[in-house]
């Protein structure tokens, strides 16, 4: 008898049925003399329905969609957050020039306005 051996055990009852269908196969692969590549051979060719094979391809596209659906959500929040950070810096840069600007003019009244403003931003 050939061995089969589960890492751990199924919990689901489908899972359990298949393992237990997989157990019969073997055994009556064993009694009709079948046995190592041919056995995995005939069972290979069970389940080449080009249906079945599709819906593999398609499950296995899916997964990868779901993971770049994932990647792109995160580029998409890293984009937002530089976007708001460069908006500040250019608030910020203004503010700057503006207090630049105010040591700059001769002005009272202009400097005055120049410093009320970059104080109304901040």
């Amino acid at each position: 008898m050939s061995e089969f051996r589960l890492k751990r055990l199924p919990r689901d009852e489908e899972s359990m049925k298949e393992i237990i269908e997989e157990i019969s196969k073997r055994e009556r692969a064993e009694e009709a003399g079948v046995e190592g590549e041919k056995y995995e051979e005939e069972h290979r060719h069970e389940h080449e329905d080009p249906i079945h094979e599709q819906l593999h391809i398609m499950e296995h596209i899916l997964a990868q969609l779901s993971q770049l659906d994932a990647k792109l959500a995160g580029i998409d929040r890293s984009l937002s957050e530089l976007s708001s950070k460069m908006d500040e810096l250019v608030r910020i840069s203004r503010a700057l020039v503006k207090i630049s600007l105010a040591n700059i003019i001769e002005s009272r009244d202009a400097r005055k306005k120049l410093i009320e403003d970059v104080m109304e931003e901040i």
